[in-house]
């Protein structure tokens, strides 16, 4: 889980853990390098934790989402090799493993416990009222 907030006009993310390390099992690699394929019979299909922020500040702006690794698939210049019949390139990895991440969850205080607006123009002014 990512966690940004701001304070005083300064963005700071925070990474926390929601599944504690070794608690699950590495992700394993399909991936066939000569032939440039991959097939998609590992890892979970879903994955569910209940998570509370433990540094949640209710009077503090602040936005949400999670990040997750994907399976590994073969990187783009392994599929050009492949494709003109040539051996992959050394200097970089065969595959790759990228990253996916949620849509957004944006908490907004109540206006009546809202200490800092830096971000959102007029609620300044809307607070002060």
């Amino acid at each position: 889980m990512v966690r940004i907030v701001t304070t005083d006009g300064v963005n700071t993310s925070t990474i926390y853990h929601t599944v504690p390390a070794g608690k699950l099992p590495p992700v394993g690699n399909t991936v066939d390098v000569k032939n440039a394929t991959y097939t998609n019979t590992i890892g979970d299909t879903q994955l569910s934790v209940v998570w509370t922020d433990p540094d949640f500040d209710p009077s503090q702006h602040a936005v949400y989402y999670v990040r997750v690794l994907e399976i590994p698939t073969p990187r783009w210049s392994t599929y050009d090799a492949k494709e003109l019949g040539i051996p992959a390139p050394a200097i970089v990895p065969a595959t790759i493993q990228e990253r996916a991440w949620a849509s957004p969850i944006w908490y907004t205080p109540d206006p009546s416990v809202a200490t800092r607006a830096m971000s959102y123009p007029g609620l300044r002014n809307y607070l002060t009222e």
